[in-house]
This record gives structure tokens, sequence and C-alpha cells, in this order.
């Protein structure tokens, strides 16, 4: 995903994220309404910060982050379980994440 893109769509996830707090995960009656508006908030920081900071590519692919987390999402909807969804989404999207990172080889110190 390119810089622009991250930035925006990860500035966007983060202001829904947080009108969702507002509105529908307000009442904290039904704890999954309140974990999905987290999983979208912590999506759109993972974005932001690859956005703004590139160079933690090197360590962690941010976007597989926000990716594991929506399709973590979407399973907890189905199975009606959107807190395993939420959680299994982000240990997927970090193992994602580390896996597809852009790895820079070390330079060889030559001695002479």
């Amino acid at each position: 995903m390119k810089v622009k893109a991250s930035k925006l769509v990860g500035g966007l996830l983060t202001a829904i994220a947080l009108v969702g707090y507002l509105t529908v995960a307000d009442e904290l009656h039904h704890i999954g309404e309140f974990f999905a508006v987290t999983g979208i908030l912590l999506s759109g920081i993972a974005l932001l910060i690859a956005g703004f900071y590139p160079g933690v590519v090197q360590f962690l692919a941010l976007p597989w982050v926000a990716t594991g987390i929506g399709v973590g999402m979407f399973a907890g909807l189905l199975i009606d379980q959107e807190v395993a969804g939420v959680c299994f989404g982000l240990a997927l999207g970090l193992i994602l994440a580390y896996l597809f990172r852009h790895r820079v080889p070390k330079s060889r110190k030559v001695v002479a």
C-alpha cells in the first residue's frame, strides 16, 4: 500500500472508530460492539503508523495487521463471537506482518 493511501485509509478508519465509540459502543451492553470498534481503531492506527513511518516495514509490514484484523472481524461476525474474531485477527495479522516484512540484508564488514 502506498504511503498516501495508507495515511488516508488509516485516518478514515480511526475517525470511523471514534464515531463508533460515541454512537454504537457507548453503552457497553454488548462487549462484541466494543471489540468491533476497537478492531477498527487498531486497524486505522496500524495503517497510520505505516504511512507516517515507512521505515517500520523492516520490522513489521503493518498493513497486514489491519488485514488480519479485518479477516478476524468477519470470521467473528460469521460465528457470532466478535471478541474471539478480533483477537484471532490481531494474532493472524501480527504473524503475517512479521512474515511479510521487508528484510534488509546486513552489510558485511570487510577487515583488511
